[in-house]
């Protein structure tokens, strides 16, 4: 096994060997080669970057929940209200329709909404901080029909978790390519580089 794969590493190299070292295009493969590599580099740089910046985020927002749990501030009825209104564009298709009222910590939802919608709506505000209830007055319909506050908009897709995500974020995508890396090594330790093929 290990005669094989010093056999085709030595063929790799020979054949990249002569196809950079060529007298007639290797001078322009050489250089197609660095500014291949100046690019991936580029690429690798702002890359690290960023996920440098997510994990940083990711870690300060851990850090933030977890002091919350401990903190019992009180949050003002027109904070709450704000924080709110802030979310609704993200849970329902038609924000502008939802009229937020916010007494003593219960937040007071109105106005017409979407029948799939009202389950995310109301999840999202439960779970913000200083939320105490929730009166639902809210106006249910299944379809838009001819209500005019329904009308046009843009839906909201399902909200997916966890790996289900369609754009990863350069955090989870880290731990996805280390956790795939660690499951390879695993393998070609375990069974040989033909073996982990199988």
């Amino acid at each position: 096994m290990n005669r094989t794969l010093g056999l085709l590493s030595a063929a790799g190299i020979g054949a990249a060997t002569m196809y950079l070292l060529d007298p007639d295009r290797g001078k322009r493969r050489r250089a197609l080669v660095r500014n291949k590599a100046e690019h991936v580099t580029r690429i690798a740089t702002t890359a690290a970057g960023k996920t440098q910046r997510d994990v940083r985020n990711h870690l300060l927002g851990a850090f933030a929940e977890f002091e919350s749990l401990f903190r019992s501030e009180e949050v003002s009825d027109d904070i709450l209200e704000a924080r709110v209104r802030s979310k609704l564009g993200r849970v329902v298709s038609h924000p502008r329709g939802i009229e937020v009222k916010v007494v003593e910590g219960v937040v007071i939802l109105s106005g017409p909404i979407l029948a799939d919608e009202v389950l995310p709506l109301v999840n999202t505000v439960i779970a913000m901080h200083g939320v105490n209830n929730i009166d639902n007055r809210l106006e249910i319909h299944e379809s838009a029909g001819d209500v005019p506050a329904l009308q046009g908009g843009r839906k909201r897709q399902a909200k997916r978790v966890g790996p289900f995500k369609t754009r990863w974020s350069p955090t989870t995508r880290l731990l996805a390519t280390a956790t795939g890396g660690a499951v390879a090594i695993y393998g070609l330790k375990r069974r040989g580089l033909l073996g982990s093929t199988r």
